[in-house]
C-alpha cells in the first residue's frame, strides 16, 4: 500500500463571498493547491459539499470542477457526508492513492452558505439528519445542539462560563490568519451576552454564515520524491455511528470518532500520549466539548 502525502494546499478566505460563484470559490482554491504542488495535472478529482444540491441546486461538482481545470477526461466525483464532505473526499482521494490507482489527486472541500436566506440555509443544514425522526417535528441543527449542552451542564455540573471559553480559544487562533472570517480576539464577556440561538446555545458560541472553499493535491511516495515542494505524510480514517444522538447509547458519547481516531493512532504507531497539537472541528462550542 503506498503512502500518501500532501505537497500543495489552496484556501479561499472564508467570508460571504456576494460576489464569487460557487465554481470561482473550488476553482480558486484548486489552482493555489495545484500551483503550491509545482503540477499542473492529477489523476483524478474528488469534491466535498454538503449544501450545494440544496442552496445552489448545484451537483456533479466533480466533473464542472474538471471542466473548470481544463482537465475533462479524468475521473471526477464528488462526494457528500454531511458537514464531514470535505474530509471525505480527503478521504476517498487518499484510499484511491493508496491502492495503487492514481499517482496524484485533487481533493476539494466547497460550500456557498450565502446564496440562501437564513430559514433556507437552516433548513438545508438540517440534510445531515434523519428527517422523518428528527426533521419532522421541526428540531433544527442548533436546537439539537442545544439539548446537548443541557444534557452536558445538567450531568456534569459545569457553568457556562467554562464551555464559552472555546470560541473565545478559537478566535486568538484566527488573529492574523488571512483567510479566517473573524481574525481578531473576543472577550469571554461578549459570548455570554450575545443572544440565544436555542437556549442555552448563544450566537457567539456558534459558526457564522459564511462561503469558502479548501483543496489539496495528495501524491503517492514516489511522485513525493520528485516534487521540490515540502511534502507532508497524511493518515486518515473514518467511522460512522447513529445520525441522531439521542438515538445513541449515549448522547454525550461520539464513539465513531474515537474509533477512527483509534485507527489513525494505530496506522501511525502513536499513542495519544504523542499528540502535541489537536485540532476539533466545532461548528458550537459544545461539539468541541464533546
Amino acid at each position: 500500500m503506498s503512502k500518501v502525502y500532501v505537497a500543495g494546499v489552496g484556501l479561499t478566505k472564508i467570508d460571504e463571498h456576494w460576489w464569487m460563484s460557487l465554481e470561482y470559490l473550488m476553482t480558486e482554491a484548486s489552482l493555489k493547491a495545484l500551483d503550491d504542488a509545482g503540477i499542473s495535472r492529477v489523476d483524478s478529482i474528488y469534491v466535498g459539499s454538503m449544501l450545494s444540491p440544496i442552496l445552489q441546486e448545484q451537483s456533479h461538482l466533480g466533473a464542472l470542477l474538471a471542466e473548470e481545470l481544463g482537465l475533462s477526461g479524468i475521473p471526477a466525483i464528488g462526494v457528500e457526508a454531511a458537514s464531514a464532505s470535505g474530509a471525505a473526499a480527503v478521504y476517498a482521494g487518499a484510499r484511491e492513492i493508496e491502492s495503487g490507482r492514481a499517482n496524484a489527486v485533487l481533493v476539494v472541500g466547497v460550500d456557498k452558505m450565502s446564496d440562501g436566506m437564513a430559514e433556507e440555509v437552516t433548513a438545508a443544514m438540517m440534510s445531515g439528519e434523519r428527517q422523518e425522526y428528527v426533521g419532522f417535528i421541526g428540531a433544527t441543527f442548533y436546537s439539537i445542539n442545544a439539548l446537548i449542552y443541557s444534557l452536558y451542564i445538567d450531568r456534569y455540573n459545569v457553568g457556562q462560563e467554562k464551555i464559552a471559553l472555546f470560541p473565545v480559544l478559537c478566535h486568538e487562533h484566527a488573529v492574523n490568519i488571512p483567510h479566517a472570517q473573524y481574525p481578531f480576539k473576543i472577550k469571554l464577556e461578549t459570548v455570554l451576552n450575545s443572544p440565544y440561538i436555542s437556549e442555552p446555545l448563544r450566537r457567539f458560541e456558534t459558526t457564522a454564515i459564511a462561503d469558502g472553499a479548501a483543496a489539496l493535491v495528495l501524491v503517492n511516495e514516489e511522485t513525493a520524491k520528485k516534487l521540490d515542494t515540502p511534502k507532508t505524510e497524511l493518515i486518515i480514517e473514518a467511522s460512522t455511528d447513529y445520525l441522531t444522538p439521542f438515538q445513541r447509547e449515549d448522547p454525550l458519547w461520539f464513539p465513531a470518532i474515537q474509533l477512527a481516531t483509534s485507527k489513525a493512532l494505530n496506522r501511525a504507531r502513536l499513542e495519544r500520549g504523542d499528540i502535541k497539537i489537536l485540532e476539533l472541528f466545532d461548528a458550537t462550542s459544545i461539539m468541541a466539548i464533546v
